[in-house]
C-alpha cells in the first residue's frame, strides 16, 4: 500500500541528473500506426542511486509536415524507477487524421535525456457514408434520383466513379423457387431426384432473371476526394420491368470501404384515407322523477284458535 505521504511525493516529476533512456545516443525511439493512433515505447533503466518519477515526454525538432510545435508534451503515465530498475514507458502520439503515410522524424526527451524519434505513419483508407440505405418505390420506367454524402476519413485520396449494374435479391426467392418447382412436378409422372433437381434449377433461373439488375448512374461524375473532404453524390436509379410488384428487393454496392444498400419496396397508389365515423356523444339525460310511493294496506288476519 502507498501511504498519503508517498502518494504526494509521486505527484511531482523527479528527474535525476543522469541519462535514464536505455538506448545508444543515436538509436531511435519508434512509434507507428494510423495518424491518430501512433504507439511506441521508450526503454528506461535507472543505473544510478536515486529514485526517478517520470510523467511526460517532450517533443523536440518535429518535422514541419507534422504540424506539431517543438516543446509539446505527451504524457507517458506515472513511471517510478528505483535504482537498477528497468521499465518500458508507453509513448502515444496523435496527428491530424489526414497526415499522409510515410516516415517522419523528430526528437523525444524523457527524464532530461533525448533520442531521435522515428514516426511511421501507415496508410488508412476509410470513408463515412450517409445514409447507408436508400429506399426506392417499385415503379419501373420512372428514373429515381437519390443523394448520399461521402466524407474521406483516411489519409489517402479516394476516387468515386460510376456504379453501373447492381444485382437485386428477392427476399422471397426461396419460397418462389420451391413453389414453382412443385408446380412443375405436379404431374402424373413419378418424381425422381433428377427431375427434382432440374425443376429447382429452372425455377431458380427464372426467379433470378425476374429480379434483374438495378441500373445506377453517378450524376456527379468521377471525383477524387481528398483526405478530410466531403462531397455529395447524386445517383440516378432505373428499375427493371420484371420485378414482382408485391415483394421487396435488396441490392448492395461497395463504395470504397462502405456498402450502400438499395431497398426496392412495393409501391401503393395513394387512396383517400378511410373516414372513421365519429363517436356519437351522449346527451345528458334529465334526472328521472321519483316514482310516487303507494301506501299498502296491511290486512291483518286473525287466526282463531279452536279450543278443545
Amino acid at each position: 500500500m502507498i501511504d498519503s505521504r508517498e502518494a504526494r511525493w509521486l505527484r511531482k516529476e523527479r528527474v535525476p541528473g543522469y541519462d535514464l533512456i536505455d538506448l545508444d545516443e543515436e538509436a531511435p525511439v519508434v512509434v507507428r500506426g494510423f495518424p491518430d493512433q501512433l504507439v511506441g515505447s521508450v526503454p528506461l533503466h535507472n543505473n544510478g542511486d536515486e529514485t526517478a518519477v517520470l510523467r511526460t515526454a517532450t517533443l523536440q525538432e518535429p518535422d514541419d509536415r507534422l504540424g506539431l510545435e517543438a516543446g509539446s508534451i505527451r504524457r507517458i503515465g506515472t513511471t517510478v524507477l528505483r535504482p537498477e530498475q528497468r521499465h518500458s514507458a508507453p509513448l502515444r502520439l496523435r496527428l491530424d487524421p489526414s497526415t499522409p503515410p510515410g516516415e517522419y522524424h523528430a526528437r523525444v526527451e524523457v527524464g532530461g535525456a533525448s533520442r531521435p524519434l522515428v514516426i511511421n505513419v501507415t496508410e488508412r483508407v476509410a470513408i463515412d457514408l450517409e445514409p447507408t440505405s436508400l429506399v426506392i418505390d417499385n415503379r419501373p420506367g420512372e428514373p429515381v434520383t437519390k443523394s448520399v454524402t461521402i466524407t474521406n476519413r483516411g489519409n489517402l485520396p479516394v476516387v468515386i466513379g460510376d456504379i453501373g449494374a447492381v444485382p437485386l435479391d428477392d427476399e422471397q426467392k426461396e419460397c418462389r423457387i420451391l413453389r414453382r418447382a412443385a408446380e412443375a412436378l405436379d404431374t402424373e409422372d413419378p418424381v425422381t431426384v433428377d427431375r427434382l433437381v432440374e425443376a429447382i434449377a429452372r425455377a431458380a433461373k427464372r426467379v433470378l432473371d425476374e429480379s434483374g439488375l438495378l441500373r445506377v448512374r453517378n450524376l456527379t461524375g468521377t471525383t477524387e476526394l481528398a483526405p478530410g473532404q466531403t462531397m455529395r453524390l447524386d445517383l440516378q436509379i432505373d428499375l427493371p420491368t420484371t420485378l414482382d410488384p408485391h415483394t421487396r428487393y435488396r441490392g448492395l454496392v461497395p463504395i470504397v470501404t462502405r456498402d450502400l444498400q438499395f431497398v426496392v419496396v412495393p409501391y401503393r397508389i395513394g387512396t383517400a384515407p378511410e373516414t372513421i365515423p365519429e363517436k356519437k356523444t351522449r346527451t345528458a339525460r334529465a334526472p328521472r322523477k321519483p316514482k310516487p310511493t303507494t301506501s299498502r294496506t296491511t290486512t291483518t288476519r286473525t287466526t282463531t284458535r279452536r279450543t278443545a
